[in-house]
């Protein structure tokens, strides 16, 4: 490669955005991993474009290490390569190393940019990589990626594209650039964190009722496209109105704030579930039919009547506050293949749909509350 000869995005290989995700859960509020509408893919090949710009470079990549794993020790931790390019691009994308070796290792360790003029004897050098593919790393310059004031991970390019070795000066224009890697992942972070909090419901931190209106129109799409199951289960907090009129709404929205960790401790694989309104929530399941869904929606009335509310709450003025009127919860559900004619539009089949599971709801408080009630086929 010649030094004029700049990668461009195209010739950089990035993870999933969906996978990328999980490394970057640090800046999220939530623990879920949702479909990011900000291409953290697109972000880090900028990046690495950027970076051949500034010290064109046979190769390049960027490793991030997974927060999760992070137990007050950088080798406990492993560094995985989430965006590459070069020849050896595709062998190392998803590939980990331990946090605490390699150079990439050194650096993510001491925070600090790093050059190795000769990679060979450098006594900092994962030869590991090399060895397996066959590749000749001759030198390496390597810098920290920080988001806020807490590192992540490492970006390093190998082999200068002139064929000559690394110098201080590269070292001291990719330490220049450090800032622009940070400042364009924590813009993305910005940006997924607005979307992220005007799609939550700030009391629960479940997903709010427009969302879900959303969310819900794109399930029956793919159920009806793919001939696979949904199913939606509504629920409503019983005699939630007692416990205002005779704790306050202060005590209310506890109540309400904790049933959010309720519902997310409770939530299947792929469940999406909002706060619809008041005292109601609401859960999409797709891949539930309506036998699946019952046993889900029994289970969360379980997990309501066992729940032990404001548990921890600060005490009031004449001791630990304990709530006297039950908090149980009445279920219902409605299945989509069972339950709505195959018939209308998507808009027509959703609403159907969440009528049917809120029409089953009301039939579970008729019958004396704490139950699950099934919707009644639609004609």
């Amino acid at each position: 490669m010649k030094s004029a000869d700049l990668v461009t995005e195209t010739d950089i290989l990035a993870l999933d955005p969906e996978e990328i995700s999980r490394f970057l859960v640090r800046q999220r509020r939530e623990k879920r991993t949702e479909r990011l509408d900000v291409h953290l893919d697109e972000v880090l090949k900028e990046i690495l474009a950027k970076a051949d710009e500034f010290v064109p470079s046979e190769a390049g990549s960027i490793l991030l290490d997974d927060p999760r794993a992070k137990l007050g020790r950088t080798s406990t931790n492993r560094l995985t390569f989430i965006a590459a390019f070069g020849k050896l691009g595709e062998c190392l994308l998803g590939k980990s190393i331990p946090a605490g070796q390699g150079i990439a290792g050194h650096v993510y360790s001491n925070g600090e940019p790093y050059m190795a003029r000769d990679a060979a004897s450098d006594v900092h050098f994962y030869r590991e990589l090399d060895e397996e593919s066959g590749y000749v790393t001759r030198s390496v310059v390597a810098v920290p990626v920080f988001v806020g004031e807490s590192i992540c991970g490492v970006l390093e390019l190998i082999n200068r594209a002139s064929g000559s070795e690394y110098d201080t000066e590269d070292l001291a224009l990719l330490e220049t650039f450090a800032g622009y890697i940070s400042s364009s992942i924590q813009n993305a972070l910005d940006v997924i964190r607005v979307r992220e909090l005007a799609r939550h419901d700030d009391l629960t931190g479940l997903f709010n009722d427009r969302f879900m209106h959303v969310r819900l129109g794109e399930e029956v799409q793919r159920a009806d496209r793919n001939q696979t199951p949904l199913s939606v289960i509504f629920m409503d907090l019983d005699f939630f109105k007692r416990v205002n009129d005779r704790y306050g709404h202060l005590v209310g929205s506890q109540v309400l704030h904790e049933m959010g960790g309720v519902l997310n401790a409770w939530a299947p694989p792929g469940a999406v579930i909002a706060r619809y309104g008041g005292d109601e929530f609401v859960a999409i399941l797709p891949g539930h039919d309506v036998l699946l869904a019952v046993r889900a929606a029994e289970a969360l009335r379980k997990a309501v009547s066992a729940n032990q509310f404001l548990h921890g709450m600060p005490e009031g003025v004449h001791g630990p506050i304990q709530l006297e009127v039950p908090v149980t919860c009445s279920v219902g559900v409605a299945s989509l293949q069972e339950h709505v004619p195959p018939v209308g539009d998507v808009r027509q089949r959703q609403n159907a749909l969440l009528r049917l599971a809120d029409s089953a709801m009301y039939q579970a408080k008729a019958r004396g509350k704490d139950q699950v009630a099934v919707a009644q086929p639609e004609a």
